[in-house]
């Protein structure tokens, strides 16, 4: 995993970025962070991706953390 700071244009990229329909398969190889968080990105109304996403993250594990690290939880992620 890659936690660096990105650059502000990377995050404006990465929103500007559809992560569904016709505009995805123009999207060219990734080459930066933000590139391959839109080209993975699920779709996710209302904050909840739906079922089947979840599980295909998810699989079998038995225990899932959602979120992310904050100072005194490092040893978790």
């Amino acid at each position: 995993w890659d936690f660096r700071q990105v650059s502000d244009d990377e995050v404006r990229e990465l929103l500007a970025t559809p992560t569904v329909g016709m505009a995805t398969a123009r999207i060219r190889f990734a080459e930066t962070p933000a590139e391959v968080i839109a080209r993975c990105a699920v779709d996710a109304p209302s904050g909840v991706p739906p079922r089947e996403a979840l599980e295909e993250l998810v699989g079998d594990a038995r225990i899932v953390l959602i979120g992310e690290a904050s100072h005194g939880t490092q040893e978790f992620y």
